[in-house]
């Protein structure tokens, strides 16, 4: 780590949250996306989600204003199953997600795009910090005492970011001329 970069608790990067339940009475045949851990790993992987869930809008308002949603640079890690898969929500498109299945990364105080790389860099700390031993979890109280390393100037978060992120796309358009062969 260079040594101009601080050190952070997890939680003083960011705001660390569930949301509210939402039970399967309340499952509704169209609507707003309702995400559990299968279907952030989906879309984190650009594949298409099978077998969609949805809540009413209603539902969703209600949510809204009493509680927030997630938002644009918000992050999203699958909590059960798969573990520490981190989702960036890259625009304000509507969605909820299951309380428990998924940690809710809001109110970040450090630029988005780098602290999901940073997050991803980090993923065996994420992983060692879950308890059980047949069903492996993450937790809200166990990932806010981790400790990480970043710059602590956001411009310079944002250079780092968009240099990885050019070599993402890079890689991304070399693997799909691969495939193509």
């Amino acid at each position: 780590m260079p040594k101009d970069w601080g050190v952070m608790r997890l939680r003083d990067i960011a705001t660390l949250a569930s949301n509210k339940r939402i039970y399967l009475s309340e499952y509704t045949k169209s609507g707003i996306p309702f995400y559990r851990g299968k279907e952030i790993s989906e879309l984190k992987n650009n594949q298409l989600i099978m077998d969609l869930l949805y809540i009413s809008n209603q539902k969703y308002e209600d949510i809204q204003k009493k509680y927030g949603v997630s938002r644009q640079g918000n992050l999203l890690i699958t909590a059960v199953g798969t573990l520490g898969n981190i989702f960036r929500v890259k625009d304000d498109t509507k969605f909820y997600f299951k309380d428990g299945n998924l940690i809710w990364l809001k109110l970040i105080k450090a630029c988005p795009e780098f602290f999901e790389y940073l997050l991803e860099y980090n993923k065996n700390k994420l992983l060692k910090s879950s308890i059980g031993s047949t069903q492996k979890a993450l937790t809200i109280v166990a990932l806010n005492k981790i400790n990480f390393g970043l710059p602590e100037i956001k411009s310079e978060q944002q250079k780092i970011a968009g240099v990885l992120t050019t070599w993402d796309r890079v890689i991304d358009q070399q693997t799909a001329l691969i495939q193509q062969k």
